[in-house]
């Protein structure tokens, strides 16, 4: 039996060379920080870091930052492939996780520790790379302690709409309240243990 030639599979494995060879390219900040910001969405809300997959992680970004140049291309499906490739990047770095659903080549993609401390050294240090807009640009942040790591959760909003727009701040507040409650418990305790 003779096999039939598939096109469509050697265009895929030069795909997957291309963002093989472009992942091992420094990281591109400002994509990444707009990618781990999505990835920080209510990690206030639910104490983890919430998984979405590629298409759904891109449209969000897509949908804020078509206007922009931050992906270097205005075709919607070569600017999916830079995001892709800089999920790559992230990935190679440890920064985000694949989870694989089992499916073949369908997985979810979340943020780890090390990228939100990452999102948070370029925040302290480079924030310039958070503005997001041409003509508006706002951010807003929350951080937090969780299991004794320090967490920040960002919105970045342009023009066009806001990255990430978790932030229900009556929610937050009593979140806030109950968080900085255990801790005073926690050091109370051990004030008390010590003695």
């Amino acid at each position: 039996m003779v096999k039939k030639f598939n096109y469509s599979d050697i265009i895929k494995n030069e795909i997957h060379k291309y963002i093989g060879y472009k992942s091992k390219e420094p990281i591109n900040k400002k994509l990444a920080v707009c990618i781990l910001s999505v990835l920080s969405k209510n990690v206030s809300k639910f104490g983890v870091f919430t998984q979405f997959t590629h298409k759904d992680l891109f449209n969000q970004l897509w949908q804020v930052l078509s206007h922009s140049k931050l992906f270097g291309r205005e075709e919607k499906k070569e600017a999916e492939l830079i995001c892709r490739i800089e999920m790559y990047k992230l990935e190679n770095q440890e920064m985000i996780q694949f989870n694989y659903t089992g499916k073949s080549n369908h997985y979810t993609i979340q943020t780890t520790l090390k990228g939100n401390r990452f999102l948070h050294r370029l925040y302290e240090n480079e924030s310039s790379l958070f503005k997001i807009g041409d003509k508006f640009s706002s951010i807003s942040t929350r951080r937090f302690k969780m299991n004794n790591n320090e967490i920040m959760e960002i919105n970045l909003e342009s023009e066009k709409g806001i990255l990430n727009n978790s932030f229900d701040h009556d929610e937050t507040f009593k979140l806030m309240k109950k968080t900085q409650q255990d801790y005073v418990d926690e050091i109370y305790q051990k004030i008390k243990h010590e003695d």
